[in-house]
């Protein structure tokens, strides 16, 4: 735990701690208080600032002596914190008043006395108005007597008020007097309205007796309909005051469409409120369910009003006796025969001609394959899309597309000199010949199957021009090379014990070489990009990092 070399690492009882003082003359060690434990018992002191005193431990057993030195500091400061123990001055505002001080130890005493001879003179005391003012000022013979001269106290005539003299204190300075209110002279209060919405409310002996309090109140107001239709509510019952109330004003839905439509079922004739039957309208009004029920009297005549056909043309019928033809021309395939009776007529529309004479295609024929032959007009021909052809179709404009779905070719072919061999047509060939020392060969195994290979022949062996290269040409065409040197480990230093931040260094390796190159390690990371090196001489280099810790440098030659 100590150590009598000072400025050197390691002094004290961690790898960082230095000493970088002066060490003191008489020691022959120093120690760090960090390492120094106290083993006596444990140091208490009384805190007196409360009442009772509290013991306080300021030094417990086992602390370490920094610790204790600073607990030690602390208290003693804090005892002579002025906000704990704060100070007092006695000191005097007059001249006639004397303070003395006696400080025995950490008490100091404070003596104040009187000093008759600074005192003030007598002063002049003058008496005003109903005051009397006797003697001369003398302290001790003749002191200033002040004294109220006799009162009167009187009131105007013809009011109510009334003053009557106690007997048992005739004065001058000390009468009583009792002040009355004769109440029968006092005017009477009285309080009326002239609206009938507003009532008084009177209380004799409120709030004290011979008092009359008045109370004012306006009557509650009530909003009632005459008409079923409206519906009111009282939203707010008011309180205090009462009158002060909330009500809803609405239409009763119900009783309101009951009233319009018994306003509407008034037939009353031309003029009148309601609805009027015209020519062929009939109105009957359900009253339980308030319903009108419009109907119509009026009788079709048999005839027919528009017939269109599919073009869009349109016959109106000129009279109720026109009569509607359907023909067909049997030159076009068409009849058309007319059954039934007079209450259902019935037109049948037949195709005689089933398609044998139209100008259409029965069959396809395919060179090579079956023939398809249609079985009936309604027959479909389905188009199979075969590989790499897309068959899309469209009924808005009646059209069959056959796309062709290769789309993975090259449609130019370059080389390095950027000229581009395009094919003139499907049945060109594309030739790929070998250059100086390449060849190219094909196997033509068939479609899918082709393999085109090409062959360095320009590579014969790789010569060395040096000594530490060694070249290996058994293949020639993959020639191997290596070197005879190879990095070794100069030296492997361990248990740097490095402290990143800490100052640089000095780790000897005895290699006798200046400059060499070494990478730092902490643990199994490698640390030497931020490591710092410089070259002292040629036995020692100095390390130092600021973001690793650095316990083992391998020098490489």
């Amino acid at each position: 735990m100590a150590c009598s070399n000072c400025n050197t690492p390691n002094c004290g009882c961690s790898g960082t701690y230095v000493v970088s003082q002066t060490c003191p003359p008489a020691c022959s060690e120093v120690f760090n208080t960090a390492c120094v434990v106290y083993t006596g018992v444990d140091i208490i002191c009384n805190d007196t600032t409360v009442s009772p005193a509290v013991p306080t431990t300021i030094v417990k057993r086992n602390d370490y002596l920094d610790t204790a030195l600073t607990a030690i500091v602390q208290y003693v400061c804090s005892r002579f914190n002025t906000q704990i123990h704060p100070t007092t001055v006695v000191d005097s505002g007059d001249a006639f008043i004397l303070v003395s001080s006696d400080v025995v130890g950490a008490q100091t005493t404070y003596t104040i006395s009187l000093d008759p001879t600074n005192l003030p003179q007598a002063s002049e005391v003058t008496g005003g108005v109903n005051v009397t003012v006797t003697g001369d000022g003398t302290p001790t013979t003749d002191p200033y007597v002040v004294n109220a001269q006799g009162s009167i106290v009187a009131v105007a005539p013809g009011t109510a008020l009334s003053v009557v003299a106690d007997a048992d204190t005739p004065g001058p300075f000390d009468t009583t007097y009792t002040i009355d209110i004769d109440y029968d002279q006092l005017p009477d209060v009285s309080l009326i309205t002239s609206q009938g919405y507003i009532s008084i409310t009177e209380q004799a002996g409120v709030p004290n007796a011979g008092d009359t309090q008045y109370t004012l109140d306006v009557d509650q107001v009530t909003v009632e309909t005459s008409d079923d239709k409206l519906a009111v509510a009282l939203t707010a019952a008011g309180g205090a005051p009462n009158f002060l109330r909330t009500f809803d004003v609405t239409v009763d839905d119900a009783a309101m469409a009951s009233f319009v439509m018994d306003t509407l079922n008034q037939t009353g004739g031309p003029g009148s409120i309601g609805l009027q039957e015209g020519t062929g309208i009939q109105l009957q009004y359900q009253a339980g369910t308030n319903t009108m029920i419009i109907s119509s009297t009026f009788v079709d005549p048999v005839k027919w009003l528009t017939v269109q056909d599919f073009a869009g043309a349109s016959l109106d019928a000129a009279s109720t006796t026109s009569t509607i033809v359907l023909s067909a021309d049997a030159t076009s395939g068409l009849s058309a025969v007319l059954g039934g009776d007079g209450n259902t007529a019935t037109y049948t529309f037949e195709n005689t001609d089933k398609g044998s004479d139209q100008l259409i295609f029965g069959s396809v024929e395919v060179s090579g394959q079956p023939t398809i032959t249609a079985d009936s007009n309604v027959e479909v021909l389905t188009v199979v899309a075969g590989v790499d052809i897309e068959v899309t179709t469209d009924n808005v404009s009646k059209a069959l597309t056959i796309t062709n779905g290769i789309t993975a070719v090259y449609s130019n072919i370059e080389g390095d000199d950027s000229v581009s061999l395009q094919a003139g047509s499907t049945t060109d060939t594309l030739d790929i010949l070998g250059g100086d020392g390449i060849t190219t060969s094909g196997n033509a195994t068939g479609p899918g199957n082709n393999v085109l290979t090409i062959t360095n022949d320009g590579v014969l062996g790789v010569t060395s021009s040096s000594a530490d290269i060694v070249v290996d040409n058994a293949d020639p065409q993959n020639p191997v090379i290596s070197t005879t040197l190879n990095v070794r480990r100069a030296a492997d230093i361990t248990g740097i014990g490095y402290t990143l931040g800490d100052p640089s260094t000095t780790i000897t390796h005895n290699l006798g070489e200046q400059y060499i190159v070494a990478r730092a390690f902490d643990g199994t990371e490698d640390v030497t990009s931020t490591t710092r090196f410089l070259m002292a001489d040629a036995n020692n280099v100095d390390i130092s990092n600021s973001a690793n810790n650095i316990d083992r440098l391998v020098i490489l030659y």
